[in-house]
């Protein structure tokens, strides 16, 4: 038993080895309401990326489009709202139509990377606004990425500095006002759906490893674990 408590042990150890994780946390953008967290895992050997999001608060009658953004060669950010001139406007709501929208957010998170589909490539449903997703990506397929990107964007020291983007919201408006009316991009002054406005956003983190021992295995133990088995084998033979 000791023996192959010890095995086990180191085997995990050295697979650990081979993993690197990581997480995010979802802000909501263009108070939209949503809310949520992430989590991935990336392994080496396999060149896989384990991806779960789970969010709350998305508009739930049409599905959504969700990524990983980023910059190349660079760090990515979530979109900054904050109004330093007191005017009423995020900074960085050009038209001033009261919503940061795709082309106003991107600059700071750069473009798709990899767009985060089900696996038929299909959007993902958010029934009751809630987005709970589950997928691994093999990193090696040139189809799992946006544009000319592949896997050295992401890893191995690069997915730190990546975003996740998740877009998809209904405006609506009165009989006397319409957001965005006589303006471009998304909100145009027109109510619906729009599948491509920001509505939330989380920088990706290094993260601890989940489940794993808090100091390395001392160095003795293989050898520990075959001292047992020799004593156990000596022990039969002389019961034999």
């Amino acid at each position: 038993m000791l023996v192959a408590s010890a095995l086990a042990l180191t085997a995990g150890a050295a697979h650990a080895g081979h993993l690197s994780y990581y997480e995010v946390t979802l802000g909501e953008l263009n108070e939209s309401g949503v809310s949520g967290s992430g989590n991935f895992v990336y392994d080496d050997n396999a060149k896989t990326l384990e991806v779960n999001l789970q969010a709350t608060g998305l508009f739930e009658f049409a599905p959504h489009a969700q990524h990983i953004h980023g910059i190349p060669d660079g760090d990515s950010v979530s979109p900054p709202v904050n109004d330093d001139d007191n005017d009423g406007f995020a900074d960085i709501d050009d038209d001033q139509d009261r919503y940061i929208e795709l082309a106003e957010a991107a600059m700071f998170y750069g473009p798709v990377m990899v767009p985060l589909t089900n696996a038929d490539g299909s959007l993902v449903e958010t029934p009751g606004g809630v987005l709970d997703y589950s997928r691994t990506f093999d990193l090696t397929d040139p189809s799992v990425y946006g544009g000319s990107f592949d896997i050295d964007d992401l890893m191995p020291d690069e997915l730190d500095k990546r975003e996740i983007v998740i877009h998809g919201n209904y405006i609506s408006g009165t009989a006397l006002e319409v957001p965005g009316e006589g303006t471009e991009g998304e909100i145009d002054g027109t109510i619906g759906y729009k599948a491509f406005l920001p509505v939330a956003t989380g920088e990706i983190v290094k993260a601890d490893a989940p489940n794993m021992p808090a100091v390395p295995l001392p160095a003795s133990l293989p050898l520990l674990a075959v001292g047992f088995g020799a004593l156990g084998f000596m022990s039969r033979k002389r019961k034999s």
